[in-house]
């Protein structure tokens, strides 16, 4: 088989598996875009400035404008001007938002600690490096790729 057939398989297992392994049927985030919940996990870590959020998850202004409204709206979003500098706009999740993140980062650990289970303690380490590998040669092909369409 070659890495080519290899990377369709897991192209098409991956999805599936991680479905199964975190799709937990009372997440009331899994209505919610996929975008919306990158612009939310990313503000688990801190509050954060309009640009740093379209850095780090490649939006454009425009698009993460739109979809910080539509979070503001729901209730997931506040939006504040920077104390440091009035021309920047932060943006932080509500006390709503970090709850719900927190519940969902909870029965999703559950769920997948069923699963993982069934592994030796062994096997879950290898999974653990095996990810972490992958994730860092994901990582570089992207920085490759980007380096030859310049």
């Amino acid at each position: 088989m070659s890495v080519l057939d290899e990377a369709l398989e897991l192209e098409a297992k991956l999805p599936r598996m991680l479905g199964r392994l975190f799709g937990s049927g009372d997440d009331q985030l899994r209505a919610m875009p996929v975008s919306q919940i990158r612009i939310v996990r990313a503000l688990t870590e801190r509050d954060k400035t309009a640009s740093e959020l379209c850095r780090e998850l490649d939006l454009s202004p425009s698009s993460l404008s739109q979809m910080a409204d539509r979070l503001a709206k729901a209730g997931f979003l506040l939006k504040e001007v920077s104390p440091e500098d009035k021309r920047f706009r932060k943006f932080a999740l509500s006390a709503y938002a970090k709850e719900m993140m927190t519940k969902r980062r909870e029965a999703r650990a559950k769920s997948a600690s069923i699963a993982l289970a069934a592994l030796s303690p062994a096997e879950r380490a290898m999974l653990l490096e095996l990810i972490e590998k992958l994730t860092f040669a994901a990582l570089e092909a992207k920085v490759e790729s980007s380096r030859a369409a310049v």
